[in-house]
């Protein structure tokens, strides 16, 4: 295993957190005044499921991971049972 430290804000250096990092700070943090932890986590877990769950994805052929998810379920299913 090998430690490699990375500049905040250069996507060059690591081309995957970064562009996520700038997402999450422009469309959830920066839109958003917290004043307590509780409103945070349910704001932040809100964001973090639209995100993972429901906003297309290029690589999934422009589908939300959860349609994808879903599909490739019933192919399996039509495929093996």
């Amino acid at each position: 295993m090998q430690l490699r430290l990375f500049e905040p804000g250069e996507p060059n250096q690591n081309g995957y957190i970064e562009p996520f990092n700038g997402r999450f700070r422009d469309e959830c943090l920066k839109e958003h005044w917290f004043t307590s932890l509780s409103p945070e986590r349910t704001l932040i877990e809100t964001w973090r499921r639209e995100y993972n769950e429901e906003r297309p994805k290029n690589v999934l052929g422009g589908w939300p991971p959860a349609y994808a998810n879903d599909l490739a379920e019933a192919s399996y299913r039509n495929h093996w049972l």
